[in-house]
């Protein structure tokens, strides 16, 4: 998924088992946390960032877990800077 500077990223996840799975995100093997830029929504199927800049980019895992197991899924996230275009004329 490529996304450009400044913009916002709205990732969903859902599961279903018994007993009931705790859903986790990961960014690059690190676990992710609330902050301020970070909002989890619906027991943390929902997932928004606000304002991306190249340090969000990486591969994001959501992990759905109960006594019977894990399961994953995975997304590949690009930040780039945006792209400006300017018109040159010659005279």
């Amino acid at each position: 998924m490529r996304m450009v500077e400044g913009s916002s990223l709205v990732l969903r996840c859902s599961a279903t088992g018994n007993p009931t799975p705790t859903l986790e995100w990961w960014r690059d093997g690190r676990p992710l946390y609330q902050t301020k830029k970070i909002h989890f929504q619906d027991n943390k199927q929902i997932i928004k960032m606000l304002n991306l800049t190249a340090e969000d980019s990486g591969l994001y895992v959501c992990a759905a877990s109960n006594k019977i197991g894990t399961v994953a899924s995975k997304t590949n996230v690009g930040v780039y800077g945006k792209i400006f275009l300017c018109s040159v004329t010659l005279e």
